[in-house]
């Protein structure tokens, strides 16, 4: 590891850029001195990289500067990105965006790393994440596209999968149920929360880190805070809480983990003025005399990165500085709980699907058994999607092979007549309710079901059948 070299920007330079960066109202000695250190510590090539990991630090010191900027009541990636502009490398030199532009074009950027870009830079700057262009200098379309890999993301890598689904509900996505069942699943089975590696078993204690961006995750995607998932890993939050208001990682009392509970208090719906102690008041009692904010890992070299999340966290009692946790985009998810099958083996590639018929009481199964490889024949499906659309039913149908009363009979109403339209076909007057369904059949009745949507434009199928 290079031993940390202060950028040479002179004293006129940073006092400067602190007159231009500084917030019209508000601002307080821990947070412009720790600004003023984070300028003292770009670098030559214009990032923020001190501990040489590249896309380990310059994110989040590009959201601490862009975070600082902001003088209104709502987030402005205007003042954000003119914010970061500004701050060049000997006052002229390359800024963090030409850092990103020319990491970037090395074409080895991670897809993990530019979900990372998305939530961090890309959103709050206001920049283009499918063409995105931080240094400006390329033509229209010849811009990274951010998120081109976010579908690649190797669950294996926990957080990297978090900061995809934060970025999927940045972009205004619905966030797949089976991504969120991700990491609905790898909560801890005991005691909430979640560890680095995603699993729910207790060979990695949950930290604050993971749990943070976890909670922030699932609430950007919808799912309410009162889910037992997140209500198990608010308890985990708050009963970590120390004495002096502050988050331990590793047996440390750490500025980054104090930050990330914060966050995750926040997605949750806990004001600041609720969190009690106060953690912004334990952050403030952390400058070092040189004005950085200590770390308990500074003993392996100081970096930016704990003063760079701590400036983030000591605005959030600003109005429209607080661009972390990110509001809900859609409302009333949920994570799915365990079916109760007794022959659908866990993580089965169909589990959650198994997961959600059982939830939702769609199939209520054999004798506990949901008998995944048996056929469906038509009158268990007509069932199955009356159901899924709540059980309406639908008027009397005209079949003379579907007795008055027969359990399947408001299904057969349904297909027969549904409000998105008729679902059922190829039909005269009998209904075939124990004829298997096959595979041709039950497209058609999902297309229908789903109101029969126009495929102009969409790109051929590519089935050889």
């Amino acid at each position: 590891m290079r031993v940390l070299r202060p950028a040479l920007v002179g004293t006129f330079v940073i006092s400067t850029l602190l007159v231009a960066l500084a917030p019209q109202a508000g601002a307080e000695p821990v947070t412009e001195d720790a600004m003023a250190w984070l300028l003292t510590q770009q670098q030559d090539d214009g990032g923020f990289e001190v501990a040489q990991f590249d896309g380990f630090e310059t994110p989040d010191a590009i959201l601490a500067i862009a975070a600082h900027a902001q003088t209104t009541g709502t987030w402005s990636t205007a003042e954000a990105h003119a914010a970061v502009d500004a701050v060049a490398f000997g006052g002229t030199g390359p800024t963090a965006l030409d850092w990103l532009d020319t990491w970037l074009g090395g074409g080895t950027v991670p897809p993990e790393q530019q979900a990372k870009l998305i939530v961090l830079v890309a959103g709050p700057l206001g920049l283009d994440p499918t063409d995105f262009d931080p240094a400006e200098d390329d033509d229209p379309g010849e811009g990274v596209d951010l998120t081109a890999g976010l579908d690649a993301i190797n669950p294996g890598l926990f957080n990297g999968w978090l900061f995809g689904r934060l970025a999927e509900a940045e972009l205004g996505q619905n966030v797949h149920q089976r991504d969120l069942q991700i990491i609905c699943e790898a909560a801890k089975t005991v005691g909430g929360g979640w560890s680095f590696d995603g699993m729910p078993d207790a060979t990695n204690a949950a930290d604050l880190d993971s749990t943070g961006f976890a909670v922030m995750a699932l609430v950007a995607a919808g799912v309410d805070p009162a889910d037992p998932v997140l209500a198990a890993a608010e308890t985990f939050v708050t009963d970590g809480q120390q004495a002096n208001g502050s988050w331990l990682s590793f047996g440390s009392e750490d500025p980054n983990a104090t930050t990330l509970a914060v966050w995750a208090q926040l997605a949750l719906g806990n004001p600041l003025g609720s969190l009690d102690p106060d953690p912004l008041a334990w952050l403030r009692t952390q400058q070092d005399d040189d004005d950085h904010i200590i770390s308990p890992n500074d003993a392996f070299g100081v970096n930016t990165f704990a003063t760079s999340q701590t400036i983030q966290a000591l605005l959030l009692d600003q109005a429209g500085a607080d661009w972390l946790p990110r509001p809900a985009a859609d409302s009333g998810r949920r994570c799915i709980a365990p079916d109760t099958y007794a022959d659908v083996p866990a993580n089965a590639w169909y589990d959650d699907g198994a997961r959600w018929v059982d939830d939702e009481d769609i199939v209520s199964g054999t004798d506990g058994a949901l008998l995944p490889k048996a056929e469906v024949n038509r009158a268990q499906a007509s069932m199955w999607l009356n159901l899924m659309f709540g059980g309406p039913g639908g008027d009397p149908h005209g079949f003379v092979d579907v007795p008055d009363g027969a359990w399947y009979e408001d299904g057969v109403n349904f297909v027969d007549g549904a409000p998105n339209g008729r679902i059922l076909t190829g039909a005269s007057d009998r209904f075939r309710p124990r004829v298997a369904l096959n595979r041709a059949q039950a497209a058609a009745w999902l297309y229908a079901a789903a109101g029969s949507p126009d495929v102009t434009g969409l790109p051929a199928h590519g089935f050889d059948d």
